[in-house]
């Protein structure tokens, strides 16, 4: 076989393996042990409430424990707090006086700051509690927790033991003066891309008392504006704080050239903006790098037959 035949053979092969062997970011998964399942379940998990100063606002949770054995249940409020996505049952603040305000119900009608009870296999119970809003309340975001903790241990595959506490959310907001003022900063994308997926991350700053939601809304599309993604994520930013928000394509292919739109609302802030992104694997590269020099080889060659027929 002549030197052309093998270069245009072996072009001809790498060209193949390029267009139908997919290219794809792959992450190994964790083996992990299996988690222990909680057999306690609430509903439901997270209120909002409105409030106002002196008022006196009540409400119900219904738990069920569905394991096969009873359940000793301890209920009690604590302070919720979230910073960039790490949440908080213990730090105090004054966005988390409202612990301090609920109550629950006993089996005697009286209510406590915490209570105790036991709960048979497969029951159903529904607890009562109220909100005790004091004249002095300061306006805006109020944020706490009711948890249902068993007294009981669980015991994993790995006799592992765990403590199982499930807990419904209080979003609540008392009357006044109500401050709403959000900042986005540090937008950030990658125009090149060689080992990760497709994505827009930023900062997302809450200036004001009451939290707010920050709206991110991902769209990828061909170069001849075939739709490839589309999705959008909410973000809950609470008083005082700031979430660093990072969105992406995931499973994003290994190689293309692709339109990216992003647009994020917070609040009266709006920014969108389209950006042309070039994702390349390694893998990708080598295959580009290849059949590169494929095409140098086939030039020289192509240069030095021509050479040789003069």
């Amino acid at each position: 076989m002549s030197l052309r035949s093998r270069l245009i053979s072996f072009a001809s092969a790498i060209i193949l393996l390029f267009t139908f062997v997919p290219f794809s970011s792959a992450y190994a998964a964790d083996d992990k042990p299996e988690p222990v399942i909680p057999p306690l379940e609430i509903s439901p998990v997270s209120t909002r409430v409105s409030l106002n100063q002196k008022e006196q606002k009540p409400g119900t949770i219904e738990v069920k424990n569905y394991g096969n054995e009873p359940l000793n249940i301890r209920v009690y409020p604590t302070p919720f707090s979230n910073a960039d996505g790490n949440r908080n049952f213990k730090n105090e603040s004054d966005y988390t006086k409202i612990s301090h305000w609920i109550k629950i119900k006993d089996d005697s009608g009286n209510y406590q700051d915490s209570v105790t009870f036991t709960m048979t296999p497969k029951q159903t119970k529904t607890i009562s509690y109220k909100i005790d809003v004091p004249s002095n309340a300061p306006a805006g975001g109020q944020y706490a927790t009711i948890f249902f903790e068993s007294l009981d241990d669980q015991k994993s595959e790995d006799s592992i033991k765990t403590t199982t506490r499930v807990g419904m959310l209080i979003y609540a907001n008392v009357a006044g003066e109500l401050i709403r003022e959000a900042n986005i900063t540090n937008i950030r994308t990658n125009s090149f891309i060689t080992s990760d997926n497709l994505k827009v991350s930023y900062t997302v700053e809450n200036k004001g008392n009451i939290d707010f939601q920050a709206s991110t809304t991902l769209q990828v599309s061909s170069l001849f504006g075939r739709q490839l993604y589309n999705d959008t994520e909410l973000t809950t930013v609470f008083p005082d704080s700031s979430e660093n928000v990072e969105f992406e394509w995931k499973d994003t292919p290994g190689f293309g050239l692709y339109n990216l739109h992003y647009k994020i609302r917070a609040l009266d802030q709006t920014i969108e903006k389209n950006e042309l992104i070039l994702v390349a694997s390694p893998f990708a590269l080598i295959i580009i790098g290849i059949l590169i020099v494929v095409l140098i080889l086939a030039i020289v060659y192509r240069a030095r037959l021509n050479k040789t027929r003069k």
